[in-house]
């Protein structure tokens, strides 16, 4: 199938499968299909008004859901923000330019044949989400961050009002 032909809905939900990815362990790209599950129950878990999330008899740990949330976000924002960025440098349509940045933070390998006509700053940028996507979430975001301020003391709790 000439991905180039497919329709925009088409595309877009291979898109969103391209993002989730394959299984934990396996060579796979994506978030990972165990991160879309987390999000999912706790999409669930919120509607239900439980506190913690819920799965097959199993309660999971307190921060799941957390850390599923801030792998996704940084998925999607790094995804968005390269095909805004490659869509406006080279004059294409967005979506064209978010498959071809979800391809390539999904370590995918599939395009719609734009990749060989972009400028070097395109290019670069897909490197880098290549390699954002290759290494991983959670080891760019633990090699950027500091353990060194560690409270040992807590703020006090506010309430924020959501939606």
């Amino acid at each position: 199938v000439e991905l180039a032909k497919m329709t925009e809905a088409g595309r877009f939900i291979l898109i969103c499968l391209m993002m989730i990815g394959g299984s934990a362990g396996s060579t796979a790209g994506g978030i990972k299909t165990t991160t879309f599950a987390v999000l999912m129950l706790s999409i669930i878990t919120t509607f239900r008004h439980r506190k913690s999330v819920e799965a097959f008899g199993r309660r999971m740990e307190d921060g799941i859901a957390r850390t599923a949330s801030c792998v996704f976000m940084l998925y999607l924002l790094l995804s968005c923000g390269g095909a805004v960025l490659i869509s406006r440098i080279e004059g294409i349509a967005f979506l064209d330019a978010l498959f071809e940045t979800v391809s390539a933070i999904a370590t995918v390998g599939l395009s719609v044949g734009l990749t060989p006509t972009l400028g070097s700053v395109s290019c670069l940028i897909l490197c880098f989400l290549m390699i954002f996507g290759r290494v991983g979430s959670m080891t760019m975001l633990l090699a950027f961050s500091s353990n060194k301020n560690i409270k040992i003391s807590s703020l006090p709790l506010e309430k924020v009002q959501i939606g």
